[in-house]
């Protein structure tokens, strides 16, 4: 299991032992939705970054802030790979 996945799981509060299945799909997206704040403070505080994969495992998994459309579809892609 990939630094990224553990990390993921452990945000939303998803087993860390369990293989997602399809039917896993609504649980994840609900516990995501739940847990990762969709929000524009680093715009509003002018403190943003680029978008790559280390810089939303700091921002999301990390610091455990919240982002964008852009931040939470990237990070839940880069998990469900």
């Amino acid at each position: 299991m990939s630094n990224l996945n553990l990390l993921f799981r452990e945000r939303i509060g998803f087993p860390i032992n369990k293989n997602i299945t399809f039917e896993d799909l609504d649980i994840i997206l609900e516990k995501t939705a739940k847990t990762i704040p969709f929000e524009n403070l680093c715009i509003m505080s002018k403190n943003t970054s680029e978008l790559t994969k280390n810089n939303l495992i700091n921002k999301i998994l990390h610091k455990k802030q919240g982002g964008l459309c852009y931040d939470l579809n990237a990070i839940l892609y880069l998990f469900l790979l």
